[in-house]
């Protein structure tokens, strides 16, 4: 068993999702993760967890 510290939402950094020409980072294929989706003034609208974030993250730009 580890021991590891759960960060607050509010400490975590803000990343937007989606860069300069509208495209998801490429990175995010295949991870498995917890993300969190705010509006354009960083007021939180949405918590998920995905067995593929880039795919998950896609789906909310539909």
């Amino acid at each position: 068993m580890t021991t590891e510290t759960v960060r607050n939402l509010a400490s975590l950094e803000f990343i937007p999702y989606i860069d300069e020409t509208g495209q998801l980072p490429a990175q995010l294929q295949g991870k498995v993760g917890v993300y969190a989706i705010c509006d354009r003034h960083q007021v939180l609208q949405f918590i998920g967890y995905s067995r593929d974030v880039y795919l998950s993250l896609k789906q909310h730009l539909v």
